[in-house]
């Protein structure tokens, strides 16, 4: 399975960032391009190295509880979280379908540290289903 899956580069994730801060604002930047990187890093070393492979949902985790922990951002950070966990799903063929309100909470949970990676990869899995 892991030689079919796409990661997520950062031109992307940084597309993605300037898009939802047009939209919903905030202030603006990058506060630290290595812990970003850091973040992405994470899936890539896993799928690397993993063993057994991970699942995508490993990987979809693991950036955007990178990207929760490590803050890369001036402003932005959980709604990044979530945005760089459903990007890796969606070029993967899964579809995240969380309610608002419940995305909200459990980025707010892995942002103060009372969910933990684990518990966000089960809520992948949870919420999403194979396009």
């Amino acid at each position: 399975m892991s030689e079919d899956i796409r990661l997520l580069p950062l031109p992307a994730i940084l597309d993605a960032y300037q898009r939802e801060m047009d939209v919903t604002g905030g202030a603006r930047g990058l506060r630290d391009e290595g812990a970003l990187k850091s973040a992405i890093s994470r899936a890539e070393n896993k799928l690397a190295y993993a063993d057994p492979p991970p699942e995508i949902f490993d990987l979809a985790a693991s950036i955007g509880f990178g990207i929760a922990k490590n803050h890369p951002f001036v402003d932005g950070n959980k709604r990044m979280t979530f945005i760089a966990s459903y990007m890796m799903l969606r070029i993967n063929g899964w579809y995240l379908d969380a309610t608002e309100r419940d995305a909200t909470h459990t980025m707010l949970a892995l942002a103060d540290g009372s969910l933990d990676e684990a518990g966000f990869l089960t809520w992948l899995k949870q919420w999403s289903y194979r396009l």
